[in-house]
């Protein structure tokens, strides 16, 4: 439920009786609406008309991007107006410019720095004109000139006061803003509730015995067995401003009574919590607790991931050894316990998996008698922090369980090593800083995506887009009629993902296109790691030649795996003339590597999804062909190509050679691998049957292989110095190569460059199997004696 606080609603009546100018001009200038109604003209020249505009400006600001601002009930609202501060390193006449600059704008200096506030002129927004005023490089900010309101809410509960919690997290600025939803339940995975506790009877919503495995509502037992169960619900969510004993973080926040054990003194199994966490959110609970040790153990992570599928996230005491425990778990909200001055209490555990801390020493809480009293444990900083975390989805109930877990690490205050460490997590937890976050918070994009660029939606995916990038025309487009165009130096950039979700066996896939790009030039796919930085995460190199569709994918690093992360495709070194289409954009499970094994290097890349060991080997250029360079003593070898299903047909292996600098004394030793024979010499290539033109080589598969789950190649370069470069690189069924490298189209077998025999041979088999690559002639889709007809006339034309 959200309140007027006095400033908010003195403020309404204030623009609602005609308020004197100088209130109600904060309002209507540069809103919103008015920006809208300007859209048509370009932001550069609303600019330029409101502003003095100082040597160099117009290109600075010809690409400005808005920045993103957002009023908050009862916290902030917009004022018409910016705060600008120049840059403190900013040289005299640079000052002089930034101020004169604004000077047509300007409604209040600063009599200590260099800071302005400016009116947003009628016609732009806020984020317009910061935008705007960034883009110079003259100002270290501009920011709207919020207007906030004092407001503290206290509850008439009497024994508030008794609750120092409250003063550390905020709470009574939370309050403010919301009490917390009736619509949020948190679940206590405990020794059960007293159901006629003044303080949390009129709460409860019917919960479940997790030892007995029968629901409330069938008879199931949630009386409190033991005492610590009725403390813990008090701590999240024990009803506040009733005039009754104490306050829980959220007022009016529904509690669900999880009893875990029928055992007197409080013990539970595992299975029991974790079971009843999933009971929990699957049948509506929002934040679930659990008060108990062993936070660390490996199935508690599953059981949250489990809980957050469901819609809720999980809540784990960190435990009172006062020593450390091992291991990350991502998706569990691991709590420890600090006192009142913002120090971790000795009892509480600490690790690397610690996600926040929070009060939990001589905290004041509802107890098993109906009275209440104070008491110390991760057991009650869990609580409350579990509480802030419902806090946060009555703030904003279109968060999933991965933002709110975000909005709690990232509005928790920092004790401790600055940033993340083991003692302190991320912070302890505040709730008015988390569910101010929220309201503004924008949900991280769920994992996977897919996007075939066919409509305007894919706009959602790509929140920024720079230049002239947009959605085409193209029927060769493999997912549809349509592709991403980029030309220049143009880039696309997602919106923030929920890449918490993801895991290393997901990928990064595109399917690229390439037209007028030179060597040098390429188009990069990068992505923001926690940190803030670009990184890349693979290139797209350009060969000189304009090609057709070809799939880029790549196994998402581990610093992928963020909440927030996001992946920016852009064009580099390019003119206006090159084009990058892109099309199949997709994150998610990785292609998985099966017979037939192809890889022809037109990515231009040696990718460690398709080859293992592969430190040495890089892609290079002969003409405008991409191959693998496989220097002096470098060896290479393919990931397992599974070809057990294809155990009953022949199998071959192709790939083609070149040679630069090597000779007679100097060979390319191919070996294949399975896990019964290990590795086997399949061929030694000779560096005298090479030159710089490829040569194509051809084998069998050997007879003990073709059972195999794991067959691998691996090349190998024994050479004085030359290089050798391979390419087309083929295991399967198809005994024709994917790109042939014979004298003619005729040339279909090995020795490649003299058409005889096997050549022959081979077309024939290809005939005789229906194989669509015997299709040479009208009427196609069927072949007859005019494909053989073409096919002897390519071969009697012999080599040119």
């Amino acid at each position: 439920m959200h309140r007027f606080t006095p400033g908010v609603l003195a403020l309404t009546v204030l623009l609602a009786s005609g308020a004197p100018a100088s209130a109600a001009e904060a309002f209507p200038v540069g809103s919103i609406a008015q920006a809208r109604s300007n859209e048509g003209i370009p932001l550069a020249v609303r600019a330029a008309d409101a502003l003095r505009m100082q040597p160099g400006d117009a290109e600075k600001i010809a690409n400005a991007v808005p920045q993103s601002f957002f009023a908050v009930m009862g916290e902030r609202m917009f004022s018409g107006e910016l705060i600008v501060r120049t840059r403190d390193s900013t040289r005299a006449g640079d000052k002089r410019a930034a101020s004169d600059r604004i000077a047509p704008i300007m409604a209040v200096r600063s009599d200590f720095v260099d800071e302005f506030v400016v009116k947003v002129p009628i016609g732009m927004s806020e984020g317009e004109l910061a935008g705007v005023l960034m883009a110079t490089g003259d100002y270290e900010f501009a920011h709207p000139n919020w207007i906030v309101f004092p407001a503290a809410t206290t509850p008439n509960d009497p024994q508030f006061a008794l609750s120092w919690q409250h003063t550390r997290i905020q709470s009574t600025l939370a309050w403010d803003i919301t009490q917390g939803s009736p619509d949020v339940i948190v679940a206590v995975c405990d020794s059960g509730v007293r159901t006629n506790h003044a303080d949390l009877a009129a709460a409860l919503v019917p919960g479940y015995n997790s030892a007995t495995r029968v629901a409330q509502a069938n008879g199931g037992q949630i009386d409190d067995i033991n005492g610590h169960g009725t403390f813990v619900a008090g701590c999240a969510a024990a009803i506040g401003n009733n005039g009754t004993g104490v306050t829980g973080v959220g007022w009016n926040l529904k509690i669900m009574p999880i009893r875990v054990t029928n055992n007197t003194n409080g013990t539970a199994s595992l299975f029991a919590l974790t079971d009843g966490a999933r009971w929990a959110a699957n049948n509506g609970a929002k934040a679930v607790n659990v008060s108990f040790t062993g936070a660390d153990a490996q199935s508690n992570n599953a059981a949250a991931r489990d809980v957050k599928n469901a819609g809720g996230l999980l809540f784990w005491a960190s435990g009172n050894a006062g020593s450390g425990f091992e291991g990350v778990v991502p998706d569990l909200v691991i709590v420890g316990s600090t006192s009142s001055n913002d120090a971790r209490s000795g009892f509480s555990n600490f690790g690397a998996g610690l996600g926040v801390v929070a009060p939990g020493d001589s905290v004041r809480s509802t107890n098993i008698s109906g009275g209440y009293g104070n008491s110390s444990g991760t057991s009650f900083a869990s609580p409350i922090a579990a509480g802030v975390g419902a806090m946060i989805f009555s703030a904003n109930p279109a968060l999933s369980p991965d933002d709110v877990q975000d909005v709690l690490y990232r509005s928790a205050d920092d004790l401790g090593a600055p940033g993340f460490d083991n003692f302190y997590g991320h912070g302890r937890v505040n709730t008015f800083k988390a569910v101010t976050l929220a309201q503004v918070y924008a949900p991280r994009l769920p994992l996977p995506v897919a996007e075939s660029f066919e409509s305007q939606s894919w706009l959602d995916l790509f929140e920024n887009v720079s230049g002239a990038a947009g959605s085409v025309d193209d029927p060769d487009a493999p997912s549809g009629e349509s592709a991403l165009e980029l030309r220049g130096s143009d880039t696309v950039q997602t919106a923030p993902l929920a890449g918490r979700r993801a895991n290393t066996s997901n990928s990064v896939r595109i399917a690229v296109r390439t037209g007028g790009a030179e060597p040098g030039e390429s188009l990069e796919v990068l992505y923001l790691d926690a940190s803030g930085a670009w990184q890349t995460l693979y290139s797209v190199p350009a060969s000189g030649a304009d090609t057709d569709y070809v799939v880029h994918e790549e196994t998402i690093p581990s610093a992928f795996l963020w909440h927030g992360v996001q992946v920016r495709l852009e064009a580099r070194g390019s003119d206006e003339t090159d084009r990058w289409l892109v099309d199949s954009f997709e994150i998610g499970p990785r292609s998985v590597q099966g017979a037939p094994f192809a890889e022809t290097f037109d990515t231009g890349r040696v990718s460690p999804m398709r080859w293992a060991n592969n430190t040495g080997a890089s892609p290079a250029l002969l003409g405008t062909d991409f191959v693998m360079q496989i220097p002096i003593g470098v060896s290479v070898e393919t990931v397992a190509i599974p070809i057990v299903s294809l155990a009953s047909f022949e199998q071959y292996v192709y790939f083609s050679v070149a040679g630069d600098g090597v000779g007679e004394d100097d060979n390319l030793l191919v070996q294949y691998f399975t896990p019964i024979s290990g590795w086997q010499t399949l061929a030694a290539v000779n560096g005298s049957a090479l030159n710089a033109g490829q040569r194509g080589f051809e084998f069998p598969v050997p007879f003990g292989a073709l059972a195999s789950s794991d067959f691998r190649l691996r090349f190998t370069s024994n050479t004085g110095g030359g290089i050798f470069f391979v390419d087309d690189v083929n295991v399967g069924t198809n005994r024709l190569p994917p790109a042939n490298p014979g004298c003619s189209p005729a040339d279909l077998a090995a020795p490649f460059g003299t058409l005889n025999f096997f050549d022959l041979s081979t077309y024939l088999g290809l005939f005789n199997a229906g194989d669509p690559a015997a299709d040479l002639a009208a009427p196609f889709g069927t072949l007859n004696f005019f494909d053989l007809s073409a096919y002897l006339g390519l071969f009697n034309a012999g080599c040119p």
